[in-house]
């Protein structure tokens, strides 16, 4: 495989990415303030290549020539219920405009209530909410099935091109847990008073490790879409390569800060058994 075409792996984090990008995207749509049916026209268009870059990489997968273990068997099915359910998410967008396009047509000042002008809005809000809730967890279990299925093609000795471009890159455990959350989509950067905050899902990960990624040339940043002041963390090319070829190492199992190994059990000593007197 030629060094500028991405390994499968690869290309399911450039998915998880692309993913990311089109939930930050369509976090910030209002139906309010949505005028038409063509301001959703980008993003339906943009979650259907999505579905059809997801089925892309399902087909890759199956046509791998590797040994159909648990988890390759795995890793397709979810690919597949990825495809649906982001086929379904574009479906609600497209109601969405629909509603719109209807409310804006009809007379606002309607004697039915339930089809007034304010709740078709509504209506069409609740189109656009399930179609983020589709797509939510995309980013994540993108990331997470290319970290399974690298480490399986290294398992069953299949090409690991990434292997040797990451070779030398060293992670620390703060470092890859960091890499996998904004493989994941979770992490973003914010600034509070002159100074840098990384957050992610579960808590705010340290300034520092940002930044010690950033000078590895593993990560970027990106305003984030209708988020003044907020950025979003993606991976380049030699992170996304740097995340696969971690993901054939053990991990190393972090100790909670305050805590101490423990203690082994004392070894047990033998006593023998005195004969009972009656």
């Amino acid at each position: 495989m030629p060094d500028d075409i991405p390994s499968l792996p690869e290309r399911l984090l450039i998915l998880a990415d692309a993913f990311t990008r089109h939930n930050d995207a369509l976090a910030g749509l209002y139906p309010i303030r949505t005028t038409s049916s063509a301001v959703l026209h980008p993003h339906v268009l943009a979650v259907q290549t999505l579905a059809r870059s997801t089925l892309t990489a399902f087909d890759s997968v199956k046509s791998q020539p590797l040994y159909r273990s648990a988890d390759v068997c795995d890793t397709q099915v979810r690919l597949r219920q990825l495809a649906f359910l982001t086929t379904a998410a574009a479906d609600h967008l497209i109601d969405a405009g629909d509603i719109i396009d209807a409310a804006r047509a009809e007379n606002p000042d309607s004697d039915d209530p339930y089809h007034s002008y304010l709740h078709a809005l509504m209506d069409a809000g609740a189109q656009i909410q399930m179609a983020r809730d589709l797509t939510a967890l995309a980013p994540e279990t993108a990331a997470l099935l290319a970290e399974t299925l690298a480490a399986e093609l290294h398992r069953q000795g299949r090409e690991t091109p990434w292997l040797t471009a990451a070779q030398h890159t060293f992670l620390s455990p703060a470092q890859h847990g960091a890499l996998r959350a904004i493989a994941q989509g979770q992490v973003t950067v914010s600034e509070t008073a002159g100074k840098q905050y990384a957050s992610s899902r579960d808590g705010r990960l340290p300034i520092t490790t940002i930044r010690a990624l950033e000078s590895k040339d593993l990560l970027k940043r990106q305003d984030r879409p209708n988020s003044p002041g907020e950025q979003r963390l993606h991976l380049t090319a030699a992170g996304r390569q740097t995340l696969a070829a971690a993901a054939t190492q053990p991990r190393p199992q972090p100790t909670a800060l305050g805590t101490r190994p423990a203690p082994k059990p004392a070894r047990a000593t033998a006593i023998a058994a005195r004969p009972s007197r009656h």
